[in-house]
């Protein structure tokens, strides 16, 4: 790997949304329809950061027993419940998970981001830019490009491209790694993707970019 591929991979970053066994898995408490179907694609994804030494960010549902958002859900992702955890497709060996709640000075955040290949971030809600924290790990990473995928597409993936406009130059959803609820808000979700110049691509293609 010669020293232009190593300055372009390291201002790559994957974001990887709640990818957890509550959502993937057809036993889980807010089962995706049909989830499991990525998951080939998110473990090639997440392989592929592993071998080419992109960091990952991986936001996780983090619930308490009786928060707000189960007026509007079903209750799920409640903290250290199996539910909560990542599927194993999407979880590398070298991770460090942020808590929510917790305050992280940028000199932690330097450090962090600079030690551990895969950075989880708890949050409690739909856009996990509510918390300060996956701001300020951008402000200290630094990356051009990002690429999303996760579920699901019209709640929580939708937040997390649209927050990332704020941070990043390029946002770039890989689409056949995504799962949505609903068809018809799908459309919908990509139609405001692309009004904002979010860019796609699919997990064949990204494998061979990368």
């Amino acid at each position: 790997m010669d020293i232009t591929d190593r300055a372009y991979k390291e201002n790559i970053l994957f974001l990887d949304v709640d990818t957890q066994y509550d959502f993937i898995n057809h036993k889980g408490k807010l089962y995706v329809s049909k989830a499991e179907e990525i998951v080939p694609n998110l473990k090639a994804i997440t392989d592929l950061a592993h071998k080419n030494n992109i960091p990952i960010i991986s936001t996780v549902d983090t619930h308490k027993k009786n928060d707000p958002e189960f007026k509007m859900f079903p209750q799920h992702c409640q903290a250290k419940t199996p539910g909560a955890k990542k599927i194993s497709q999407t979880l590398l060996k070298k991770n460090k998970t942020l808590t929510l709640g917790e305050k992280y000075p940028f000199e932690d955040l330097i450090r962090i981001k600079d030690t551990w290949t895969q950075i989880i971030v708890e949050k409690d809600t739909i856009d996990v830019f509510n918390s300060p924290i996956l701001a300020n790990l951008f402000s200290v990473i630094f990356p051009s490009t990002v690429y999303v995928y996760g579920v699901a597409t019209e709640y929580c993936v939708k937040k997390a491209v649209l927050g990332l406009l704020k941070f990043v130059d390029k946002v770039v959803v890989v689409e056949d790694a995504i799962k949505e609820i609903n068809s018809k808000d799908k459309e919908k979700t990509f139609l405001e993707f692309r009004k904002n110049n979010v860019q796609f691509i699919n997990t064949a293609k990204l494998l061979e970019m990368v």
